[in-house]
């Protein structure tokens, strides 16, 4: 067993046991001296308890006992391949877990209800609604939340429900497309570690629209550029159109490789 204190600095009050001593020696109290000592005696008792309390007393004792948070992504970008190999997985880590207490987080662009271990075979697109109305009401809500994957949001509650007498781990299974947030810096500023199972990207061919970026301030007269971002996870093609103030300016066949794809147009 080890003792830490989280504010030492407070010790410096123990300072004032300086003035119980010399109060003690000054007092003009008509006690005894077992009853004046004995005064001293719990005074500075009560006085050294309180600035240990303040300055953070804290009994370490080594454990290997853990408390297992998985972080489940159920954003839109996670087919029905990924849920199935997340669904396995978890099936598979509820038989491993045995007494492990564990918790299931789902999350997409905000954190879901918490799933309790017996609740892990259960489709992660699954609702515990109370009845139809709530479940209704519910779905609705998560077919917005599924567009975003905020992977930060999901692990500062994760880390706040760690008992803080077991070994946390958070285990994050995802693709990894973070569309908001920074997973990384709260990571570190939880200082939990964090274990990641990958999840493979979605199948289906998909292509958005990223950025369309103008300069923010021309004179009149000016040319200036159009530049139209395109994200795709496959090579395709596209037709690109741009419109201003509902005139069609452009239009024009253009071919699309995996990632990013960069478009530019002059106008004046």
């Amino acid at each position: 067993m080890v003792f830490e204190l989280t504010h030492p600095y407070y010790l410096l009050g123990l300072l004032l046991l300086a003035v119980l001593l010399w109060a003690y020696r000054r007092s003009l109290v008509d006690f005894s001296r077992v009853q004046r000592r004995a005064s001293l005696f719990v005074r500075s008792l009560i006085l050294t308890l309180l600035v240990l309390a303040i300055a953070g007393l804290t009994l370490l004792s080594p454990t290997h006992e853990k408390t297992v948070v998985f972080l489940v992504d159920e954003s839109r970008s996670i087919d029905a391949n990924a849920r199935e190999i997340t669904e396995q997985y978890l099936k598979r880590a509820e038989t491993a877990a045995g007494t492990t207490p564990i918790a299931i987080l789902p999350f997409a662009g905000t954190v879901r209800k918490q799933m309790r271990s017996s609740e892990v075979g259960t489709s992660g697109s699954e609702i515990a609604a109370q009845n139809e109305d709530e479940a209704i009401e519910e779905q609705t809500k998560e077919k917005d939340n599924n567009a975003a994957t905020d992977i930060a949001r999901a692990i500062e509650p994760a880390i706040a429900m760690l008992p803080p007498d077991r070994v946390p781990l958070l285990v994050l299974l995802s693709d990894g497309n973070e569309t908001v947030g920074d997973a990384l810096a709260a990571v570190i500023q939880g200082g939990v570690p964090v274990a990641t199972v990958p999840l493979p990207a979605a199948e289906t061919p998909e292509v958005q629209l990223a950025e369309l970026n103008i300069p923010p301030q021309v004179r009149q007269g000016e040319p200036f550029t159009i530049e139209v971002v395109v994200q795709s996870n496959r090579e395709s093609k596209g037709k690109i159109a741009v419109f201003r103030e509902g005139f069609k300016i452009v239009e024009e066949n253009q071919p699309l490789e995996i990632g990013k794809n960069v478009f530019r147009f002059q106008q004046s």
